[in-house]
């Protein structure tokens, strides 16, 4: 993650037959080095769907779907869901549990963004 603190979030249950690879050493792993999956390999796919994307265009675009879905999801979760940095009063008074709302969002997320491994 960006901030190289510890993370954890509960995926949906139909994305475990794609991370349920017993001899990969990394859940991520990247497709061409020995390791995970870095963020130039990251960039890289995201320029398979759209030239323009970046790491930080892609995080942010997560933020603007969170406030466009219905109900919207609270920025808070969606700065939790993204590993983003909390400011000011933010990082003071945003320190409840996250958990379950990033579970719905990657919910929600599965479901509405267009699967290119639908057959994996």
């Amino acid at each position: 993650m960006k901030s190289d603190r510890p993370y954890s979030l509960r995926l949906p249950d139909r994305h475990f037959r794609q991370l349920a690879n017993p001899s990969a050493e990394f859940v991520f792993e990247s497709p061409a080095t020995r390791g995970h999956f870095s963020p130039n390999a990251l960039m890289k796919s995201l320029k398979c769907f759209d030239a323009s994307l970046t790491n930080h265009g892609f995080r942010n675009a997560i933020k603007e779907f969170c406030r466009r879905a219905e109900p919207p999801f609270f920025d808070h979760v969606a700065d939790a869901f993204c590993d983003h940095a909390l400011n000011g009063t933010d990082a003071s008074y945003r320190c409840m549990d996250t958990s379950e709302g990033r579970a719905a969002l990657a919910e929600l997320l599965s479901v509405s963004l267009p699967n290119r491994n639908a057959d994996v």
